[in-house]
């Protein structure tokens, strides 16, 4: 009997490490089925992920598409614009010969004195086409200042917009017209190029104290001559002449440098775009600060150097002009012969 209950005992003691094996064994095909169910699962939420992808992909390009068609602010604005003042403009080529320049009458009126002798005395925003501009373009006019008939061509008076930008924005203009904006050298140059302006510039420090510099002539030549300051008249008013050191000088952008500083570039180094020679006794384009600036920022502010320095940034700024009378009549005189 004790040996058959030995017997009995070994038998169950070897069984029981084969019990336990099996029990890991199926305890492991449980957890490998359920690790794969898991994996199956989380490739469905990819292959879902992925759908929703595609799809969302496909609505954006969808929304792009549709947006490109939407007319712009830009457009809105003319167009509200046009009807307020009852005109339509049909298409203009943009290339005209000499000849066709000469021989074509704009129907809207040339510039902002144009307006002011056809009756107009209210300040705003008007549509011009200079003689010798291809199509035409909005101004502001002021028609109250010194007898009206002003074209603004550069206004600041809080810092809204940035005016350290290339020579491409300078060339055709940049900002809000009814706001802070260059009105543009493009349009500087037709309004100018061919009918000597006089020029009003108009300064205004933080403390509110106001100066004005005026210039009995001014004009500028084209593009490919790098839109130099060709005419500066005599100057008159109450700022001191901070531009005479600027006559004949070809206008610099960061980006575009006439400059004759050869150490360096006076439009990067004074963080401006002006008639820069080396550099400069007045900044109006440069940045924009409150008052007195620090060491590190003397000449780098909107600046009239014979009213309170390169050392004080200027609070508003606006720069005008309009054609001279006598300019205007030995025109008249010139395309009747």
């Amino acid at each position: 009997m004790n040996n058959a209950g030995g017997q009995v005992w070994q038998d169950e003691q070897r069984d029981a490490p084969s019990d336990k094996l099996a029990a890991r064994i199926a305890n492991l095909e449980i957890s490998i089925k359920v690790v794969l169910a898991a994996l199956r699962s989380l490739t469905g939420d990819v292959a879902g992920i992925r759908r929703n992808i595609s799809a969302i992909l496909a609505a954006t390009g969808a929304l792009h598409d549709e947006m490109t068609d939407l007319p712009t602010k830009r457009f809105i604005s003319q167009a509200l614009l046009d009807i307020r003042h009852g005109t339509y403009y049909p298409p203009v080529s943009h290339q005209m010969t000499a000849s066709q320049q000469e021989s074509c009458q704009p129907v809207n009126p040339t510039d902002c004195m144009d307006i002011r002798n056809k009756g107009t005395s209210s300040s705003g925003i008007y549509t011009i086409q200079p003689g010798y501009s291809s199509k035409p373009f909005m101004v502001f006019c002021d028609m109250e200042m010194n007898d009206g008939g002003w074209t603004v061509i550069q206004s600041r008076f809080n810092g809204s917009q940035d005016f350290f930008l290339g020579w491409a924005d300078y060339k055709t203009g940049f900002g809000n017209i009814g706001k802070e904006f260059w009105l543009g050298l493009d349009h500087i140059y037709e309004l100018t190029g061919h009918l000597v302006n006089e020029l009003l510039i108009e300064l205004e420090d933080f403390e509110g104290e106001k100066r004005y510099a005026q210039y009995s002539a001014f004009s500028i030549g084209p593009e490919n001559e790098g839109f130099p300051l060709k005419v500066l008249g005599q100057y008159r008013g109450n700022a001191g002449d901070s531009l005479e050191y600027h006559a004949g000088q070809r206008f610099s952008t960061k980006d575009m440098d006439h400059d004759v500083w050869p150490e360096g570039s006076c439009a990067r180094a004074h963080g401006g775009a002006w008639w820069y020679k080396s550099c400069d006794s007045s900044n109006l384009n440069g940045l924009y600060f409150t008052g007195e600036v620090p060491d590190n920022f003397i000449y780098k502010g909107m600046y009239w150097g014979t009213f309170r320095g390169p050392e004080y940034s200027l609070k508003k700024s606006r720069v005008l002009i309009r054609p001279r009378k006598d300019a205007r009549s030995s025109a008249t005189r010139e395309r009747g012969t």
